[in-house]
């Protein structure tokens, strides 16, 4: 019983005012369902030369000298 009375009051004095207001700036801002679910690109590779991120060289590059 005191778990359930937790998670009520958390649920409808926490949860629940975070989802209305996201809800209202998202309204605000113009997104509609359709721009939340579009995939952001995460980038694999440098846009100047096409080569492919490599920390592990860069770091050992730096050791070196």
């Amino acid at each position: 019983k005191f778990m359930e009375f937790c998670y009520d009051k958390v649920r409808s004095k926490v949860w629940l005012k975070r989802c209305e207001f996201v809800a209202e700036l998202e309204k605000e801002r113009g997104l509609e369902k359709r721009d939340l679910r579009k995939r952001k690109e995460i980038p694999t590779k440098d846009k100047d030369d096409d080569t492919e991120l490599d920390n592990k060289n860069k770091i050992s590059n730096e050791g070196s000298n």
